[in-house]
């Protein structure tokens, strides 16, 4: 390759790993800035790489191992976000590299699962190769971020950027797999990571203390469960449309279940007839779950709503499914709408009967901050008539949002309703 300089192996490494500097100035040092979790000191000065073909060979790699507490986390109460790898030294490429993620193993990686991966591109000197993943991942132990080859990626070429010293023995190199993972006698690699504490939260709409069509009494149970092996601490708000939300703080020890038959009139001490949503804020992952019902004298009739986290919602650019509805004389649909963003967002129903056929005018409604909506009858609202089978599309049409639809085919017999969770496409 013209762009590298002469070719030198380093034989007390790993014999067959070649190891070169770039043409532009491999000796200048160029400072790295990403990520918040890395053992290298910022400064690319030198690359290890190996030949063009062995990119695709799965036992060649490059990796660094990362201990929690190194950067002050413990164990579940953390979640890596992303990653980034070095980009400072022009050495022919863009070269893509796939990283991935896994779990320590006493001191080894346990490469049976793949937390993540993410593909890097580097080798044109840039800046950094920043990958951010689609939905984070909580990490319960010490990890390793393992640059290793791709049958995909015969053709490329394989590399990794390096400071000039290593410091710690985080990084390791390969070319025989996993088990012969050895200490390099090269500079830290440039792999890092975004790690952040796992503060959670969930928004769980048609939470209900009121009447409904056709004599119906409706009720919302809510659930917090603690799974985890520490405390979580805890608020749950209750904001209905239109009026300030009513807070409560507390704990919720490690394996304990708090659960109310009636949550708002239990729990926030509601006793007007009120809807809105809960939102459950915590210091670390929780289990929430949400059951609305209607409570009669012979019993209760209701749905399972789930606390919805950031990564189970829309975006913009997403399409959501709601299918099977109905609308006829023994069903009624409702559409409901969940934002889990900070500021309003629109979002766009369109409705359409089993042949595919629109039906009716779309329905667009702005939903609040962290807010909940619900369309009572959305096939009437919308004048879509009746149909014993039908489907609704869901879009976000406001940038930057984060936005959960679910509709509730309810019996107008029984008032017993059956909640249909969005699918994104």
């Amino acid at each position: 390759m013209a762009t590298r300089r002469q070719i030198l192996y380093r034989a007390l490494l790993i014999p067959a790993l070649v190891l070169a500097g770039a043409a532009a100035g491999a000796q200048d040092k160029v400072t790295l800035q990403c990520g918040n979790a890395f053992y290298d000191d910022g400064e690319s000065t030198d690359f290890d790489w190996f030949g063009g073909g062995e990119a695709g060979d799965p036992d060649k790699m490059f990796a660094v191992f990362f201990e929690l507490a190194d950067f002050g986390f413990e164990p579940g109460m953390v979640e890596i976000t992303g990653i980034c790898a070095g980009n400072l030294l022009a050495v022919g490429g863009l070269f893509p590299n796939d990283v991935y993620v896994y779990a320590d193993n006493e001191g080894v990686p346990d490469d049976s699962v793949a937390l993540a991966v993410a593909r890097i591109l580097t080798g044109n000197g840039t800046g950094a190769s920043i990958v951010e993943f689609d939905r984070p991942v909580t990490l319960h132990g010490d990890f390793w971020l393992v640059n290793r080859g791709n049958a995909s990626l015969t053709s490329t070429d394989f590399n990794m950027e390096h400071d000039e010293e290593p410091d710690g023995e985080h990084s390791y190199v390969s070319e025989e797999g996993i088990a012969e993972l050895a200490a390099t006698e090269a500079g830290d690699y440039m792999l890092r990571a975004y790690l952040r504490p796992t503060d959670r939260s969930y928004l769980a709409g048609g939470m209900a203390r009121t009447p409904g069509v056709g004599g119906t009494e409706w009720r919302s149970q809510l659930a917090v469960l603690n799974v985890g092996e520490r405390a979580v601490a805890a608020t749950a708000s209750f904001r209905a449309t239109g009026s300030d939300p009513i807070e409560i703080s507390g704990t919720v020890q490690a394996g304990q279940l708090l659960a109310w038959d009636d949550v708002l009139g239990e729990l926030f001490e509601v006793t007007q007839q009120v809807a809105g949503s809960i939102q459950v804020d915590g210091d670390g992952p929780l289990v929430v779950t949400a059951r609305t019902y209607n409570q009669s004298d012979v019993g209760t009739v209701g749905q399972f709503l789930p606390g919805i986290a950031p990564e189970d919602t829309m975006a913009a650019g997403d399409l959501g499914v709601l299918s099977p509805l109905a609308s006829n004389q023994q069903f009624r649909t409702n559409v409901g709408y969940i934002n889990l963003a900070d500021h309003a967002c629109e979002v766009r129903v369109t409705l359409y009967d089993a042949a595919g056929n629109r039906v009716g005018d779309e329905r667009v409604r702005n939903i609040d901050p962290s807010g909940w909506k619900q369309d009572n009858d959305i096939f009437g609202v919308t004048g879509a008539g009746s149909h014993d089978h039908a489907y609704a599309l869901a879009e976000v049409l406001t940038n930057n949002c984060s936005v959960w639809v679910y509709a509730s085919v309810v019996d107008n017999a029984t008032g017993d309703p059956t909640m249909i969770p969005v699918v994104i496409r």
